[in-house]
């Protein structure tokens, strides 16, 4: 009797920059068996092939045997796919400052909104495929945040695909957005991560959030996962997430469900965790409370409080949820 492989599993990871993505990934990769960390997979045209940042292993991208071999399999080669070509379409229809004209577009642009949609879309099923058969695992982690994700994962064929939804309070984002952090990843210069003032950051989280649920709408499967709940019981987060995609999580890596041990990894893009090994302590983050001024967590929490509100802040412990 012939059996019918399972389709492949991918769970998308979206949200704001700074909202814990590349910790819940972590976290996933090391509890679930059958996953695999691919980090930032939109990050890959201009990490990977223009610029041969560090992959999670350490090496350079196009140095390592992994996205060699997933890059070999999928175009064929680094020469094999147009980056510049790619990143054109992420921003006619991905970026953040296109947010407000993207409806515009696909209501006078509508077959040409949806054609470089499905070329997107085309590009991602073979970058998800080759992942897939070069890694053995079933469950592909993507932790691209962008909302366009949804739209994509929406377009392909052949793979069962998840949203994870995952909210960050507004003001902790804000803040964290204020720090001067190093890339590592970058090796041939000193590069900083984007840094945005409380007024950008407000914005951009109140834009990047609603686009999420609203791109998530016709996704077959959606979740949201606030941050807080993550690093207030990750171990149990975690054990909920593996049961939203169907696969068995495994509790041997934990200690007092706080604390877990981290492997190498292949991730692509990421907060600078990715490149962390050995025991690691998952606790809250709560320095915004008292290192950011008054000023700016009213501001922050006047532009987006009716978004915190409609995400479950605020209705409990005094928005500490």
């Amino acid at each position: 009797m012939n059996l019918v492989p399972k389709p492949t599993k991918v769970l998308y990871i979206a949200s704001e920059v700074r909202s814990g993505s590349t910790l819940l990934e972590l976290l996933l990769g090391r509890s679930v068996a059958s996953t695999f960390m691919a980090g930032e997979i939109a990050a890959i045209w201009q990490h990977g092939f223009i610029e041969n940042f560090l992959c999670g292993c350490g090496r350079p991208l196009q140095q390592c045997d992994f996205w060699v071999a997933v890059v070999q399999k999928a175009f064929g080669g680094w020469q094999g796919v147009d980056p510049h070509r790619m990143l054109k379409l992420w921003g006619a229809i991905g970026r953040i400052r296109n947010a407000a004209t993207t409806g515009l577009r696909i209501a006078a642009q509508r077959a040409t909104f949806h054609e470089e949609l499905r070329e997107l879309s085309t590009t991602w099923h073979s970058l998800y495929t080759a992942i897939q058969e070069v890694s053995g695992c079933q469950v592909i982690i993507d932790s691209s945040k962008v909302p366009v994700g949804c739209l994509i994962l929406n377009e392909i064929g052949g793979i069962d695909s998840y949203i994870l939804h995952l909210v960050r309070d507004s003001r902790a984002v804000a803040y964290s957005l204020q720090r001067r952090r190093l890339r590592p990843e970058v090796t041939d210069r000193a590069e900083y991560m984007a840094q945005f003032n409380p007024l950008a950051s407000a914005l951009r989280w109140v834009i990047v959030n609603l686009m999420i649920s609203g791109n998530a709408r016709d996704c077959r499967h959606y979740k949201r996962l606030r941050y807080r709940r993550l690093v207030e019981r990750p171990q149990g987060a975690v054990a909920d997430i593996a049961a939203y995609i169907g696969e068995p999580a495994d509790d041997s890596g934990w200690i007092d469900g706080h604390v877990i041990q981290l492997g190498d990894n292949h991730t692509l893009g990421g907060n600078p965790v990715r490149f962390k090994r050995g025991w690691m302590e998952i606790r809250s983050d709560d320095e915004w409370r008292d290192k950011m001024p008054c000023a700016q967590q009213w501001l922050v929490t006047g532009l987006t409080s009716p978004v915190l509100w409609h995400y479950g802040y605020f209705r409990q412990n005094n928005g500490r949820v």
